[in-house]
């Protein structure tokens, strides 16, 4: 039991569910200004066939910060939301690689904008690559979007 559960958690293309929420924060430019953005990832991967892989992925980004411009207060705000559903063969190829292929759109689902940002969709194509072997991992991400409307 301990053995495939390691197995599964050493594979990136999983039949587990995870849902990290990783934080990173950072001082502003001004004295004691201050920026922490949260992301959730939740990913729900589940198989289409013995073979392949449907792979789900969101990332939310909730941004708070406070003194970042002099009179600027405490702000906190939903960002845009990014949504990726891959297509990915369930195991690695014999070299080791995983890949994946499918979409990407970007949701305007932030609260407020400035003045002449407008909220648009943006969708495109989507590819990734994880090398794995033991000790070691190398991953590449490639995607360009296009404007779904005005």
């Amino acid at each position: 039991m301990r053995a495939k559960l390691a197995s599964e958690l050493a594979n990136p293309v999983p039949s587990l569910i995870s849902v990290p929420f990783p934080s990173n924060g950072e001082r502003g430019p001004v004295d004691g200004g201050r920026q922490c953005r949260l992301s959730l990832r939740p990913v729900v991967p589940f198989a289409l066939t013995p073979d392949l892989n449907l792979i789900p992925r969101l990332i939310v980004p909730v941004v708070g910060q406070s003194g970042i411009l002099p009179g600027a207060g405490n702000q906190s705000d939903l960002s845009d939301t990014r949504a990726s559903l891959f297509r990915s063969p369930s195991r690695p190829t014999s070299g080791g690689w995983i890949r994946g292929t499918g979409a990407v759109v970007l949701v305007p689902t932030r609260q407020s904008r400035p003045s002449r940002a407008m909220p648009r969709t943006v969708a495109g194509p989507r590819s990734a690559g994880l090398g794995v072997s033991p000790g070691a991992a190398a991953a590449a991400e490639i995607s360009f979007s296009v404007p779904a409307g005005k």
